[in-house]
């Protein structure tokens, strides 16, 4: 492997965990690397920081694999693997579906593989895994025994390493819809045409959040997709759920699901711009026990961080204006460039603005199959927080 240097004193922040060296930072000219090369990465005077791959075409620059003296040799991405499926034997015992591997937070940047029941959904997001995809399925293959591997490549992060999108199946076969159980509920993974991987895994833990809150309440479920957090509530107690979605595909899966639970008279589904609903919903003063917000992420660059917190803010502010007296507003953001703490300030300035107390009831993150890599900030993204409001 050939040897990257950084930039005088840019060190820091990979001495504390972090696992990206960007473009900027690094001394030598990127133009005589291919996307995928292996590299040596040291500080500027030469002591060695790890090793990992570069792409000269991307922003970040240099993705760790190693870290110090930790060699990068035949086996490790296999090590990585087994470790990263016993840990989830041990977290996440009995979970039909879930997060299997989970990138940085696993120590290997780029790969997302997600399992239902006997089926698995890899993701390649980077020239490096790319490179690296026949020892991956083959240690996925020797340590899960799947039915079948669907490598499934229409992530916008593909694009910003110069790859393209690619969804083919890379072992045995792998059904349209996976069905599985979740806290007793019966939900529909679909590998090829769903969200995500086929379905929203972060927030297993998340949807028993409202278990105590929505008992004979009216539930509002905005953002639904399928229904997920809806349809949770229908199973802690709920009296009925509307549920809202701007897909009409997603209420037809979403229906779907509400029949095979047997929750289909307890459920309605609509397809609607979320804002439009809320200022009609607002209009007739219609009012919920419980509103959850679900929706996808404002903030996808720096850039647009502000236009992204006025965005939540006005969501939220809304969404207060259909909650009742002694309800709860359960919201949740997906983006990592908003803290927890921005998070939670901006939805007390929508309060304070509708003349409306807030008390914090639970807090939810990430499930464990997700987890969060001290030291490297993006592994964490996902908020969502209980909310009383008076």
């Amino acid at each position: 492997m050939q040897t990257l240097h950084l930039k005088s004193r840019r060190e820091s922040r990979i001495k504390s965990g972090h696992l990206w060296a960007f473009a900027g930072e690094i001394a030598e000219d990127l133009k005589q690397f291919e996307p995928g090369d292996g590299v040596v990465l040291c500080d500027a005077r030469g002591s060695l920081l790890g090793r990992g791959y570069v792409n000269p075409n991307s922003l970040i620059a240099v993705r760790l694999l190693t870290t110090g003296s930790e060699a990068w040799d035949e086996g490790l991405f296999a090590r990585r693997i087994k470790s990263a499926i016993a840990y989830r034997n041990e977290a996440c015992k009995s979970w039909e579906a879930k997060r299997m591997l989970y990138s940085e937070s696993d120590g290997l940047p780029g790969l997302i593989v997600d399992q239902y029941r006997d089926y698995l959904v890899v993701q390649s997001l980077t020239a490096g895994i790319e490179r690296q995809l026949d020892q991956i399925i083959n240690a996925l293959i020797e340590e899960l025994k799947p039915k079948g591997i669907l490598l499934r490549c229409d992530s916008r992060f593909r694009a910003l390493e110069g790859l393209k999108g690619d969804t083919r199946e890379l072992f045995g076969s792998v059904p349209d819809e996976i069905q599985f159980n979740e806290n007793d509920i019966k939900f529909t993974a679909r590998p090829r045409l769903g969200q995500k991987t086929g379905f929203y895994l972060d927030q297993h833990f998340n949807r028993t959040i409202i278990n105590d809150l929505v008992h004979n309440h009216r539930v509002l479920d905005l953002f639904c997709y399928t229904g997920s957090w809806g349809l949770s509530a229908l199973k802690a107690g709920a009296s009925d759920s509307v549920m809202v979605d701007s897909s009409q595909q997603a209420i037809d899966w979403g229906m779907q699901d509400a029949t095979d639970n047997d929750f289909a008279s307890k459920s309605l589904f609509i397809k609607a711009d979320v804002t439009e609903f809320l200022k009609d919903a607002i209009s007739r003063s219609d009012k919920y026990g419980v509103v959850i917000i679900d929706p996808p992420g404002f903030i996808k660059s720096r850039k647009t961080l502000s236009e992204g917190i006025s965005a939540y803010r006005a969501l939220n502010r809304n969404a207060l204006k259909v909650v009742e007296d002694g309800g709860y507003l359960i919201s949740c953001s997906c983006s990592h460039l908003l803290s927890r703490d921005q998070h939670l300030a901006l939805m007390g300035e929508a309060a304070l603005k509708e003349g409306r107390k807030l008390r914090l009831v639970k807090a939810g993150g990430h499930s464990p199959d997700h987890p969060i890599l001290p030291g490297h900030p993006e592994t964490e993204y996902l908020k969502c927080w209980a909310l009383h409001v008076s």
